[in-house]
C-alpha cells in the first residue's frame, strides 16, 4: 500500500477577490486544498489569477493601467485585490483566522475581521461642534496643559458644519480650555458633548500588516530555459549576457558570491569559489533528496568553460542525461533558495504550467514531488495537460472560463474528471483517444468493478488523504467479463504491459483461472499476478446490504428506468447478492410478460417491449450505489478496501516498483 501523507488544512491563502484586473471584473475564488490545479482554455485568465495572487508579494508593481480589458464603465476605477489569508500559520498568532489584505495601486492595507472588531474597546470623548449658519469657522486654542499631555498642537481650526474630538477631559481641564478661549471669536458657539468611539487601534493594524507581508513567502515560476542547468557554459558568454544563465546566478546567489567577483577573479580563487559552490550545492541536493546518493559538481574546463556534471554511484553524469523531471525541480530548488533560503516551508507556490516539458512519465513524477511540497506549501498551478491531473483528487480542480471577454468560474463534475466532456474539450482533447492502459493496468471483471473500485478509491483519499489505489498510476481496465482474461493476458504479456487481475472468487471466476494455477509452462508466473476475494465472495458481496436497498429504493423512484415499478416488492437480504440480482431480473422480465399479456387484450395500456439481463439491472444498481458512497459510510467498505490494497503490494512484488 501507497500512503501519501496528504495535508489540506495548509491553507495560507483560503479565497482572492479580483476586482477590475485584466479580464477579471469581480470575481471570487476559493482555495479549499493544499494543492489547486487551475484549467480552462487559452486566455481565460489562468495566469491573471497567479498574477493576481503574486501581487501579494510585490503589490508595488500594481498600476491603474492594470484595470479590467473588457470594462469600459470601470476604466477609472482602480483594480483591487482582496485575500482572505490564514496568518496563524506563518506564526502570527495576534491575527485572527480570517484576515484580509486588501491592495490597490500605492495602497496596502489590513481590513480588521469580525472577531478583531468585537474587541475594539470603547472610549469616552470630548466633542467639540461648531454648528452651520454660525459664520465661517473657530480658532480654539489648546491651553499648555492639554498640548502637552494629549500632543496638541497650539490651535484647532474648527469648520462651520465640523467637529474635533478630544480625549475625556476632567472638569478642571475643561474650565482650562473654556477659559483660555473666553475671548476666542464665535467660541460661545461651540458645544461640548461626551461621546462614545472605537479606540483607534492604526499603529497597531500598521504594525500586524507589515509583519504579515514580511512573512508571506510567494514563488512564482514559470518555464525559462535560462533556469534550466546546462551540460557546459562558455564563460565569456555569462560575462556577456548573465540573465541567459539564471541557473548560474541563482547558484552564485545561494553561496553568497558575486558575480563580478566570480567573472573577475584568477583561476585559483575561481576553483575556490567553485569549491564553495560544489559544497553548498550539493548539501541542498542530499536535504531534498534524501533517498538518492548525488553529489553536484562544476568544474573549470579548457577555454574557460564550466563543466557541470552529478555524481551518482561513483559515475560522473551530465545534466543533459538526468530525466527532465529532475531537471525541472533542480531548476525550482535553486530558484526558490535563491530567493528564500533552503527551508521551503509555509510558502505560497505558483506555478504557471509546470511539466509542460516533460513526457507523462516525467509529468507523474513532478506531481509526487508537488505532493510532498504540499506538506508544508500551499500550492496553485495552472495547466493544460492530462497528466498534471491527480486524478485521486478532482475537487482540487478550479475550472475558469471566459465570456464576452471576462472570467468566469465554472464547475467541472465532482469526480470522474477523465470522464468530463467539459473538462476534456477544454483541455483541448478527447479523453477517448487516450489509451486505456497504463503504467500498470488492473484488470476486473467488468464495468461495475471499475465504477465501484474507483469510487471507493477517491472516497478514501478524500476523507482519510490515504492512497489505496493511485488513479494517477493504476488504469482500471473492465475485461467485459471473465471469460476474456486470457486474452487480455495475452495482450499485456506480448506487449510487456505491466498487468494485475483483481478478480471475483466465485465458480465462474474459478472456472477460467484454473489453468494458471497448475503453472503451465507458458503460463508458468501468471498465478502470481492474480488477486482474489474471499472464498466464493464477488465484489457485490462487499457492499452493506442498506446501500444495497438504498440504491434499490433510488431505482423505484426514476422515471428513466422502465422497469422501475416492477421492483416495489424486492429487498436484498445476506447471501449471494449476484445470485439475487438475477432472481430479481426474473422476477422482473415475468412482470413484464405479464403486462405484456394483458396489454395486448387491453390497447390502452402502456407496456415494455424489451426484457432486461441482470447485467443492465446490476449496473443501474451500482451506479446508485456510487451516488450513495461518501465520507461517511466509506469506512463500511473496509474489507474490500484491505483487498484493493493487495494490489499495491502484489506491484511491489512482483514490478520493483
Amino acid at each position: 500500500m501507497i500512503k501519501i501523507s496528504i495535508s489540506n488544512s495548509f491553507i495560507i491563502l483560503k479565497k482572492i477577490r479580483i476586482i477590475n484586473y485584466k479580464t477579471y471584473l469581480n470575481l471570487e475564488i476559493p482555495f479549499n486544498n493544499s494543492i489547486t490545479t487551475l484549467v480552462g482554455p487559452n486566455e481565460c485568465g489562468k495566469t491573471n489569477l497567479l498574477e493576481s495572487i503574486n501581487f501579494l508579494g510585490i503589490s508595488q508593481e500594481l498600476t491603474k493601467n492594470d484595470t479590467c480589458l473588457y470594462c469600459e464603465s470601470y476604466w477609472d476605477e482602480e483594480p483591487n485585490f482582496i485575500y482572505s489569508l490564514d496568518l496563524r500559520l506563518l506564526g502570527l498568532a495576534d491575527i485572527p483566522t480570517d484576515s484580509e489584505i486588501s491592495i490597490k495601486p500605492d495602497h496596502v492595507e489590513l481590513l480588521s475581521p469580525p472577531d478583531m472588531k468585537s474587541n475594539i474597546k470603547i472610549i469616552n470623548k470630548h466633542r467639540l461642534s461648531f454648528p452651520l449658519g454660525r459664520g465661517g469657522h473657530v480658532h480654539v486654542k489648546i491651553p499648555p496643559e492639554l498640548k502637552s499631555k494629549y500632543s496638541l498642537s497650539d490651535m484647532v481650526t474648527i469648520q462651520e458644519g465640523k467637529y474635533f474630538d478630544l480625549n475625556e477631559l476632567s472638569e478642571n481641564e475643561l474650565l482650562l480650555l473654556n477659559n483660555l478661549n473666553k475671548s476666542t471669536n464665535l467660541y460661545e458657539n461651540i458645544s461640548i458633548d461626551i461621546v462614545k468611539l472605537p479606540e483607534l487601534k492604526q499603529n497597531n493594524e500598521d504594525k500586524l500588516l507589515n509583519q504579515a507581508l514580511k512573512r508571506i513567502k510567494i514563488i512564482y515560476w514559470a518555464f525559462d530555459e535560462s533556469k534550466f542547468i546546462q551540460d557546459i557554459v562558455d564563460i565569456n558568454a555569462l560575462n556577456q549576457d548573465p540573465q541567459l544563465y539564471k541557473y548560474i546566478l541563482n547558484m552564485l546567489k545561494i553561496t553568497d558570491i558575486d558575480l563580478n567577483h566570480f567573472l573577475q577573479a584568477s583561476d585559483i580563487r575561481r576553483i575556490n569559489m567553485i569549491n564553495q559552490i560544489n559544497d553548498k550545492i550539493s548539501d541542498l541536493i542530499k536535504s531534498s533528496w534524501k533517498q538518492y546518493d548525488l553529489e553536484f559538481n562544476l568544474s573549470l574546463g579548457r577555454n574557460n568553460n564550466l563543466i557541470t556534471t552529478f555524481r551518482e554511484s561513483g559515475q560522473n553524469i551530465e545534466p543533459g542525461k538526468r530525466s527532465e523531471g529532475f531537471k525541472w525541480y533542480f531548476s525550482f530548488l535553486l530558484d526558490f533558495n535563491a530567493k528564500f533560503g533552503s527551508d521551503i516551508k509555509n510558502c505560497l507556490i505558483l506555478l504557471d504550467e509546470p511539466g509542460i516539458h516533460l513526457h507523462p512519465g516525467g509529468q507523474r513524477m513532478l506531481l509526487k514531488q508537488l505532493e510532498e511540497l504540499s506538506m508544508n506549501n500551499q500550492i496553485i498551478y495552472t495547466t493544460h495537460l492530462p497528466f498534471m491531473i491527480n486524478r485521486m483528487f478532482p475537487n482540487r480542480i478550479i475550472y475558469l472560463n471566459k465570456v464576452n471577454g471576462k472570467t468566469e468560474l465554472k464547475t467541472p463534475r465532482k469526480e470522474g474528471i477523465f470522464d468530463d466532456i467539459l473538462l476534456s474539450s477544454t483541455l483541448g482533447f478527447e479523453f477517448t483517444s487516450l489509451s486505456n492502459w497504463g503504467e500498470i493496468n488492473v484488470f476486473v471483471e467488468g464495468i461495475t468493478d471499475k465504477i465501484l473500485i474507483k469510487k471507493i478509491a477517491l472516497e478514501k483519499a478524500n476523507k482519510d488523504k490515504e492512497i489505496i489505489l493511485d488513479l494517477n498510476e493504476f488504469s482500471l481496465i473492465s475485461l467485459n467479463g471473465v471469460h476474456n482474461l486470457e486474452n487480455f493476458i495475452r495482450v499485456a504479456q506480448e506487449t510487456d504491459a505491466k498487468y494485475i487481475a483483481f478478480l471475483d472468487n466465485d465458480k465462474e471466476s474459478k472456472k477460467y483461472t484454473k489453468k494458471y494455477e497448475k503453472k503451465p509452462k507458458n503460463h508458468p508466473e501468471t498465478i502470481e499476478h492474480m488477486i482474489f476475494l474471499d472464498e466464493n465472495k464477488t465484489i457485490e458481496d462487499y457492499i452493506p446490504i442498506n446501500l444495497l436497498n438504498d440504491a434499490l429504493n433510488n431505482l423505484k423512484s426514476l422515471e428513466n428506468i422502465p422497469y422501475s415499478k416492477y421492483i416495489n416488492e424486492l429487498e436484498f437480504e445476506n447471501n449471494s447478492i449476484v445470485n439475487q440480482i438475477k432472481k430479481f431480473t426474473d422476477r422482473i422480465n415475468k412482470a413484464i410478460e405479464e403486462n405484456q399479456s394483458n396489454s395486448i387484450l387491453n390497447t390502452n395500456k402502456e407496456y415494455i417491449t424489451e426484457k432486461i439481463t441482470s447485467q443492465d439491472l446490476k449496473l443501474e444498481l451500482i451506479i446508485q450505489v456510487k451516488e450513495l458512497i461518501s465520507s461517511e459510510n466509506i469506512d463500511q467498505f473496509n474489507d474490500l478496501i484491505n483487498h484493493l490494497k493487495k494490489i499495491t503490494e502484489k506491484t511491489k512484488q512482483l514490478f520493483k516498483i
